[in-house]
């Protein structure tokens, strides 16, 4: 307004229209409608609003301002204009809604289960839903890529929160089958039985777990910062794959790590890697194997190197060991026998569980391999060569370092639910995938009997989309402790079901819940034609040759180490894998040089057509060569009289 009054020339009449005029100008910018935050109010207020005004007792507008509603939302449903006490704004979905809760409650099953959709199956499953539900309009839309749009999907995301996009984990089909709800209640409830008769329950500083892990020598290159369009963004690294290093790690659940062992893959340490050896962690023991994995003699070494190392306060307690049921672990009786002479209780984990139930694989290996990664990245930039063996162990000591601490120890503990001791922080979801086998897992029995006893099983009858679970009540067994106390002190069950599963119950599980009983008796019409369209796989176990099974999971009692000790025995007086009537032949060996393939034994006194010389024999000047054999004559002769003869 200033600069119109420096125009003399302007009356105070012009100057008011141009001032009206300037605030008759809409502003550029948003609209009134940008930025509104809809349907905030909860359906349950809208319903006792519109029936308090429909029973005279607020008037419209009073009963909007209490209850926190939009007038003209409460108005429509007042004078019945729209039925619904729900959110309706925007376009009509493409689906009803029954059907998409139908959808959703299917893809929830099928993630459970271990089969989860990914965006373009679920989109394909949805329009052949569509053509059987009848929605034409949609259906010709998509028929060119076969499956509905990504734009439908993303709607379809947005209206149950419940479901999301996300990575998922590749779970072995022996894994699977593994971590059964019975197996791992039966299993809980005779380490609980264990500790409390050892008097090790709950304490941190006597529970202690070994695991190994494998560490390439080359790095994984993350998520990184590149320029945005471009098709490709690359990362060299040092080789596609490197060497397998062995990590062998113990550590207790109150955080106490004793010194880890590397085995590299060789027979012979060289001069620069045996330099090397100074910058490895303090304490630790490195090694070499043929074939860079834990071996049996390694185990015993490991013995040795664990009892050296544990803490020695109290020698009437023993100190407990969870390990997993690896060959080189449970089958290894000079292995057991050190530590039972050290006063440690070995105790194996369920077989295929450890995924679950080992502290090591649920908060230290994880973390161990990404700071790998970074710290051998950063190192690989620096000098642009390969991560070798000599400079293995210096990184690995900044990774065990920045790793190895009290906190990753104790959550790995307390995510297996073993120290403090609760079988409930094992999730429920977890046992989900098992359901998708028919037969039962075996599982030792806890008297430590030879002869494996099923405990429980699921049993899994399915008929046409028809997935009742049951629980077999498990077999009478005598208890693990002499006690008259029983369990009740230890044993904590689960009582949430998801899915269709039942966990920690002796007595047969009860009918699934409404919203997730597949019997078709009680199936709708929606879920049933879903069954159809996309149904939930089972599969078989094949048979295989026969396993060798634990007799107990105390690895250390006396029972175990007399099965492992006629087990030995037994594969003493085995005969050989062959038709030789028991006696393992060994095949001579053959060598091949520019000429025919020669048995060594065939020729142990042939004589050189050319020169007379006796193979084999020392006094021959020409000992240190190869001999050939004419492909036109079948005469054996030596190399360079090959090269003169002529036939």
């Amino acid at each position: 307004m200033d600069v119109l009054f420096l125009y003399s020339s302007i009356t105070n009449k012009q100057i008011c229209t141009l001032y009206h005029m300037c605030l008759c100008i809409p502003r550029m910018g948003k609209s009134k409608r940008a930025g509104r935050k809809l349907n905030m109010w909860k359906e349950e207020d809208m319903n006792a609003a519109v029936q308090e005004v429909k029973d005279g007792k607020l008037k419209l507008r009073v009963a909007a301002r209490a209850y926190g509603l939009p007038l003209g939302s409460l108005q429509r449903r007042v004078t019945g204009k729209v039925i619904s006490t729900g959110h309706c704004s925007g376009r009509k979905t493409v689906i009803s809604k029954r059907d998409e809760n139908a959808l959703a409650n299917h893809c929830l099953i099928l993630s459970r289960r271990g089969f989860p959709m990914n965006r373009q199956q679920i989109r394909s499953v949805a329009l052949q839903f569509c053509k059987q539900k009848g929605y034409p309009a949609q259906v010709k839309s998509a028929e060119d890529t076969g499956m509905l749009g990504h734009h439908w999907l993303d709607g379809f995301l947005q209206c149950h929160p419940n479901l999301a996009t996300r990575r998922a984990e590749s779970l072995s089909r022996a894994r699977a089958v593994g971590l059964n709800a019975p197996i791992v209640d039966g299993w809980f409830n005779e380490l609980g039985n264990f500790l409390k008769e050892k008097n090790v329950l709950n304490r941190g500083d006597k529970i202690w777990n070994f695991d190994e892990t494998g560490i390439q020598m080359t790095f994984k290159t993350g998520t990184v910062i590149a320029e945005k369009g471009v098709k490709s963004v690359s990362s060299i690294t040092p080789s596609e794959k490197g060497e397998t290093v062995t990590v062998a790690a113990c550590v207790s659940a109150s955080g106490k790590y004793v010194p880890p062992m590397v085995l590299f893959k060789g027979k012979r340490m060289s001069a620069a890697m045996i330099q090397s050896l100074s910058s490895a962690p303090e304490g630790s023991v490195v090694a070499l194997t043929e074939s860079g994995y834990i071996t049996s003699e390694m185990m015993v070494k490991w013995a040795t190197h664990f009892c050296r190392f544990k803490p020695q306060v109290n020698p009437e307690i023993p100190d407990v060991l969870l390990l997993d049921g690896h060959s080189t672990h449970v089958f290894n009786i000079e292995f057991l026998n050190i530590m039972s002479d050290n006063n440690v209780e070995v105790f194996a984990l369920p077989p295929h569980t450890t995924h679950e139930l080992q502290p090591l694989d649920k908060s230290f290996f994880k973390p161990l391999k990404n700071k790998w990664d970074e710290l051998a990245q950063k190192a690989f930039r620096e000098d642009h060569n390969s991560v070798s063996r000599v400079k293995f162990l210096k990184i690995f000591k900044e990774c065990w370092s920045a790793v190895a601490t009290v906190a990753n120890a104790q959550g790995g503990f307390r995510g297996c639910g073993i120290v403090p001791f609760d079988r409930s922080a094992i999730p429920i979801e977890s046992f989900s995938p098992s359901l998708s086998t028919e037969k039962p897992s075996a599982q030792p029995s806890a008297t430590g009997s030879s002869a494996v006893k099923e405990m429980s099983a699921l049993t899994i009858s399915h008929a046409t989309a028809d997935l009742t679970v049951t629980s077999v009540a498990p077999v009478n067994l005598p208890p693990a402790v002499p006690s008259t106390s029983g369990l009740k002190s230890v044993d904590v069950h689960h009582t949430s079901n998801v899915d269709e599963i039942g966990i920690g119950t002796s007595q047969p599980t009860a009918p699934l819940a409404a919203n997730h009983n597949l019997s078709p008796r009680n199936l709708d019409t929606p879920t049933r034609l879903l069954h159809q369209i996309s149904p939930i796989p089972t599969t078989e176990r094949t048979a295989k040759r026969r396993k060798r099974l634990l007799s107990c999971y105390r690895l250390t009692s006396k029972v175990h180490k007399e099965a492992v000790a006629a087990r030995n025995d037994d594969s003493k007086k085995l005969p050989g894998k062959n038709k030789g009537g028991g006696i393992k032949r060994q095949k001579s060996q053959k060598t091949k040089k520019k000429g025919k393939s020669v048995n060594k034994q065939k020729r142990r006194k042939c004589a050189c057509v050319e020169c007379g010389g006796i193979y084999g024999d020392p006094s021959d000047n020409k000992i240190d060569e190869d001999w050939m054999s004419c492909p036109t004559c079948n005469d054996w002769m030596h190399e360079s009289c090959f090269l003169s003869h002529d036939c």
